[in-house]
């Protein structure tokens, strides 16, 4: 009887309650290595910058993971790629706005802050140092929001009945993954002058799949194996691949080259740059 009074009441209480109970307030992250003792020192304030963007891109490195359907054990595990889809239908991180404005925006933004403090009382070859790695930060923001974009069809389309496109799907996840392992092999590599250089590769790599994805969609369209609406989601998504993992390759090429100013130098005049990306890629794609 008691139980049959109470509930009309409910409502009013839960109300109360919410009333009364404080909201909880989003937790921030602050900057680990940024400090007014290695401001004035080039070498030191380049470090520090450098580190603190290592640590959002660490962070950031679930995010994109699971912004993709994947698992970050998984993805640096020794499994072939073709066996850590989301064929278990794992859940997406579909928070990644959110994550990011906890874990990632005020250090990125205590950064750019550090950075322009920092160039003010530098040469110009320290400067150029520093803005690579800011480039670096920002090209990392633009891989996470490329995420939020790619996500809103992945989700759905991986676990398609049609298997053109779940196959599409799962491609990108790989190519994605593929990627970050590649960087993780460069940064464990450490000082290795020669391992950075296989991002070049796999930018060629990528530019190379992303021109037969264009002619493989056409060959699925004439084939009545996917719609033209379809082929036109999937060229989108191939795009927002592309500059995910293009972003991600710079990010690496800058943040874990070997120390030494001069090896440095050496590597960043290898790195390949647009135009011969593409040459190289033309040349490898069977006309």
């Amino acid at each position: 009887m008691g139980i049959v009074i109470m509930v009309p009441l409910i409502p009013r209480m839960v109300q109360g309650l919410e009333r009364w109970m404080p909201t909880p307030v989003p937790v921030f992250e602050r900057p680990k290595y940024l400090n007014e003792a290695s401001i004035d020192v080039a070498d030191a304030a380049i470090e520090a910058a450098r580190k603190e963007t290592v640590r959002i891109y660490d962070t950031a490195l679930e995010l994109i993971t699971h912004g993709v359907g994947l698992r970050q054990r998984d993805v640096f595990s020794q499994e072939p790629l073709k066996r850590i889809d989301a064929a278990d239908g794992r859940p997406f991180d579909e928070e990644i706005q959110e994550h990011y404005e906890q874990s990632i925006k005020s250090i990125y933004g205590s950064i750019l802050e550090f950075i322009s403090r920092a160039q003010v009382r530098m040469e110009p070859e320290n400067v150029e140092q520093l803005l690579a790695i800011r480039m670096a930060g920002r090209g990392l923001v633009e891989a996470i929001k490329g995420v939020a974009h790619l996500q809103k069809n992945m989700k759905v389309l991986i676990h398609s009945e049609n298997p053109a496109i779940r196959t599409a799907y799962e491609e990108i996840q790989q190519r994605i993954a593929r990627v970050l392992r590649e960087i993780d092999t460069v940064r464990r590599a450490g000082e290795d002058r020669l391992a950075i250089l296989s991002l070049n590769d796999t930018m060629v790599d990528l530019k190379r799949e992303d021109v037969l994805n264009d002619r493989k969609l056409d060959e699925l369209v004439r084939g009545h194996q996917i719609s033209a609406l379809e082929a036109a989601s999937l060229i989108k998504d191939y795009r927002y691949t592309y500059r995910i993992c293009k972003r991600l390759i710079e990010l690496g090429q800058t943040l874990f080259a070997v120390h030494d100013a001069r090896l440095r130098d050496a590597q960043r005049n290898l790195a390949l740059d647009e135009d011969e990306i593409d040459a190289i890629a033309d040349r490898g794609v069977v006309q």
